[in-house]
């Protein structure tokens, strides 16, 4: 018997399913991975071509000359966003990702063989630009899976960032780069929830979650960084005058207006910007705005307190939306950011024997009490939706 088929059979005994109900459970996820063996053979086959074509290629690269390398290029990624074609006409989802998995891969090598054949002086943040603007068009109409989301999104992440780098960087005084990193690290995130918004209206549920996800740990990140800041008065030397404390603070209300705006502009039912979302984004613009407002001060304490106090909420988003694994991770990181804070105090004792042993003894006790925390709150979390 398989692991579903156990599964179910425990679920019925239990009373909580019909038998009927387990049947067709067992039935649908019979049906629903059929031909996953073929599928896989198909696609260790095509790689198998496509490294054997690679390694005939790079034999006699030398031998062959640069415009029809180029020419067999083009021609090859034509013949390839071809295939993305028909296999979406078609209906034949795996070599459809499968092709706009290879259209991605060969249309950075093109854009670097063209860089080759031409000696253009070219950088990685302008050829990953190009290749966002060429790949992204084709993911956001063909693609459905991770097998293309999760490649455009590394491309297209390293294309932002990179650009901003190089082109926008070098270009910018002390001040301006604090601008630009702040602007970037509270607008990126917000563009990918609103991304996320749009194809949820679309029925684009991959995508959907990747660009939330995205968004939300970008949001998580940042905020947890910016809690940091509390620890070294740097920002003074930045942020020396009223106005760009003014121009920041405005950069961080137009984020906090952005996010108040998907309450009129996405239907929750429809995209998942629930009041929990919006309250999880609002919390993580408060905290990642905090270190600026008050940047003369310089406080371990206050940068210990504040991360400590900002997991502490996600544990409460995640309470409220019933994710269990957001409370665990965040119970797990606030009593390790404890621990952190026990060898900031006591770090010169724990070169001694009494130290490790003290030490040892409160980790023990700190892995045991998140066990225990987490499982209580599994349960309110159950005994809440027993009640609803």
């Amino acid at each position: 018997m398989s692991f579903i088929g156990r599964k179910t059979q425990r679920w019925a005994g239990a009373g909580l399913i019909s038998e009927e109900q387990a049947y067709g459970i067992v039935r649908f996820e019979k049906e629903r991975g059929a031909g996953r063996l073929l599928k896989g053979m198909y696609g260790l086959g095509a790689f198998s071509v496509l490294i054997g074509i690679l390694a005939l290629v790079a034999a006699n690269w030398q031998a062959i000359p640069p415009d029809a390398k180029l020419i067999a290029h083009v021609i090859l990624n034509i013949g390839v966003a071809g295939t993305v074609y028909i296999t979406a006409q078609r209906g034949v989802h795996i070599a459809r990702e499968m092709s706009l998995f290879a259209l991605a891969g060969l249309t950075l090598t093109l854009i670097a063989l063209t860089g080759q054949v031409f000696h253009l002086n070219g950088s990685i943040g302008g050829a990953f630009i190009l290749w966002a603007m060429l790949c992204t068009p084709f993911i956001l109409i063909y693609g459905r899976t991770w097998i293309s989301l999760l490649p455009w999104l590394g491309g297209f992440l390293t294309a932002i960032f990179a650009g901003v780098d190089e082109y926008l960087m070098p270009h910018l005084n002390d001040t301006q780069e604090a601008l630009a990193v702040i602007t970037l690290g509270t607008v990126l995130p917000l563009a990918f929830i609103y991304g996320a918004a749009s194809a949820a209206k679309a029925d684009r549920g991959d995508l959907q979650k990747l660009l939330f996800q995205t968004g939300a740990i970008g949001f998580v990140f940042i905020a947890s960084v910016a809690c940091q800041l509390w620890y070294d008065d740097g920002l003074r030397d930045v942020i020396d005058t009223p106005a760009l404390l003014l121009q920041i603070l405005g950069i961080f209300i137009f984020a906090a207006l952005g996010t108040a705006l998907t309450k009129y502009l996405f239907v929750e039912e429809q995209t998942g910007i629930s009041g929990e979302t919006r309250l999880f984004m609002f919390g993580s613009l408060v905290a990642m705005a905090s270190p600026f407002i008050l940047p003369e001060l310089e406080s371990d304490m206050l940068a210990a307190a504040s991360f400590i106090a900002y997991w502490l909420f996600l544990g409460l988003i995640g309470q409220r939306t019933g994710r269990q694994g957001l409370v665990s991770l965040a119970i797990t990181v606030v009593a390790l950011r404890i621990y952190v804070i026990y060898l900031e105090l006591f770090g010169s004792l724990l070169m001694t024997g009494f130290g490790l042993i003290t030490s040892g003894l409160i980790l023990i006790g700190m892995v045991w009490g998140i066990r225990k925390l987490s499982q209580a709150v599994g349960k309110i979390n159950l005994e809440g939706d027993s009640y609803e």
